[in-house]
């Protein structure tokens, strides 16, 4: 049995991954990153994958356009009903935007500098506790994200036409990411009903946030890389499900970046 496959029948604590995605600040994430990363090669081994983080801040401004222009005029009147002012929902919302975590194969571009290709991919937005899963492409930072969505349809397209038996069945269940995702309630398995402390069971009948709440235009782009997508709670991604998403996305990842892949 393969060294990887005997790897994955063992317990894979990913605490230490989640204490990252859940940082509060830069100089957190640097002191949190020293244990998230040998934990990430535990699964992805160092002389086959690079593990590398990133922790997006809001700007400046960027909570007062969230509560102005983002947040659509129905819940911002909602806000307006229960006193919550931009300063209180910057409050709730918090400083980070979110924290990813990208696994690259090191077989991949590996001449091309910063452009490291696709990769398996974690991105955790804090303010509603959710975590996408997936395997995203390479961006160059201008490209129209709708644009790149309909890329990223071809991307998945593509590869289910390459992987064969398990690898093709895992593709089968994550799709690749549309303006549900980044827009409304797409990465949600079940209403979202908190923005951070935020009390919001009583918006649109419970139907919860939308990601474009706490979202800003980045987000869309990154989100629209993704040829592969699913969300689920932080929680359920610490109770197990995430180790296992990772390690079926891991394989398929491997599969996609084999030589006789084309």
């Amino acid at each position: 049995m393969p060294d990887e496959a005997l790897n994955d029948l063992q317990p894979w604590d990913l605490s230490p991954v989640v204490e990252l995605l859940t940082v509060s600040s830069e100089f957190a994430a640097e002191t949190a990153w020293t244990s998230a990363q040998p934990a990430l090669y535990e699964r992805f081994p160092q002389d086959v994958w690079t593990a590398t983080y990133d922790v997006n801040l809001y700007g400046t401004g960027a909570h007062s356009n969230l509560y102005n222009n983002e947040c659509q005029q129905a819940f911002k009147s909602w806000l307006e009903d229960h006193g919550v002012d931009v300063e209180a929902y910057a409050r709730a919302v918090g400083p980070v935007q979110y924290v990813s975590i990208q696994l690259h194969l090191n077989t991949l571009l590996e001449r091309a500098r910063g452009n490291k290709g696709w990769r398996v991919r974690i991105i955790h937005f804090p303010a509603l506790q959710i975590v996408g899963c997936g395997l995203a492409s390479h961006y160059q930072g201008t490209q129209n994200h709708n644009q790149m969505g309909e890329a990223s349809s071809r991307i998945r397209v593509r590869a289910l036409e390459i992987l064969t038996g398990t690898n093709k069945a895992v593709l089968e269940e994550f799709p690749s990411a549309t303006a549900s995702d980044w827009e409304e309630r797409g990465l949600m398995e079940h209403p979202v009903l908190t923005i951070g402390p935020l009390d919001i069971s009583s918006f649109d009948d419970g139907r919860g946030a939308k990601l474009r709440f706490i979202r800003n235009t980045t987000v869309k782009k990154e989100l629209a890389t993704f040829f592969a997508l699913r969300g689920m709670t932080l929680r359920d991604f610490s109770d197990g499900r995430g180790a296992s998403t990772l390690e079926r996305l891991r394989d398929v990842a491997i599969e996609l970046g084999s030589p006789t892949a084309s």
